[in-house]
């Protein structure tokens, strides 16, 4: 689950998207193509969830609910993409697409850490999954990250809807 939701995301959002007359423009999924990307899905998940979910959502959710510390540690997750956006050359709209699939994923591995005993392993492998199927690889063609991020919303707010009583604060 932790490795395949986030390509489970894309086909589901894409099949809805096609299925509603819309043409994504691109493969159904989106794995790393070279080196540089496959280095990036081995190396960068590791790396940022020892920090993200090891170290700032344990305490954060130690004071606030675990769904403000998900969508704090979301925000700075995506505060850090800035300046690898920018290398890229990414547009504002780019980054505010990335940004909001960063929150909505930071719920869904909030979720699975808390749901796994805290699991640091299952959350570097969701933040892998991202790179196993990145569909920014489709630009300049952005609906395929469009349609991603928009599946990932939903999904997450599915979580804290149906599984209201695990957003709350630890007692």
């Amino acid at each position: 689950m932790a490795l395949g939701f986030p390509a489970a995301c894309y086909v589901v959002g894409t099949s809805v998207y096609s299925m509603a007359g819309g043409r994504a423009g691109g493969h159904w999924l989106w794995p790393p193509e070279n080196a540089q990307r496959i280095a990036a899905l081995i190396v960068f998940p590791i790396g940022e969830e020892f920090g993200w979910r090891g170290v700032a959502l344990p305490r954060l959710q130690r004071r606030y609910s675990r769904l403000t510390a998900a969508l704090v540690v979301g925000v700075g997750w995506a505060v850090w993409h800035i300046p690898m956006l920018i290398i890229a050359g990414s547009t504002v709209t780019v980054f505010a697409i990335s940004a909001v699939s960063l929150v909505a994923l930071s719920i869904f591995c909030t979720w699975l850490f808390n749901h796994t005993q805290e699991s640091l392993l299952l959350a570097i492998l969701a933040h892998a999954g991202g790179h196993l199927n990145n569909p920014t690889q489709a630009f300049p063609n952005s609906t395929p990250f469009i349609v991603y991020a928009l599946t990932v919303c939903v999904a997450a707010i599915a979580l804290v809807v149906i599984d209201r009583k695990a957003w709350r604060k630890p007692e």
